[in-house]
């Protein structure tokens, strides 16, 4: 099964979007950079990732609401 098939599966929709939640948030947590632009890089990517975490979730919650109301896969 090839990753962009998996990808539309709601649990490893769910998995993905909380494993990029715990990296966004560790990294703005553990990783200091000591340079402005380092910093403004380390931010930009904690943002984009705790950004894809909320989109990828609330797509696989809409994916599982519509799989229960339809009836199947």
């Amino acid at each position: 099964m090839t990753f962009r098939n998996r990808l539309k599966e709601p649990n490893v929709m769910m998995s993905a979007g909380m494993l990029s939640l715990v990296i966004g948030i560790l990294c703005s947590r553990f990783f200091h950079p000591a340079t402005i632009f380092g910093r403004n890089l380390s931010h930009g990517i904690c943002g984009f990732l705790i950004g894809l975490s909320l989109s990828l979730n609330v797509g696989s919650a809409i994916m599982m609401r519509r799989q229960r109301h339809c009836g199947g896969s």
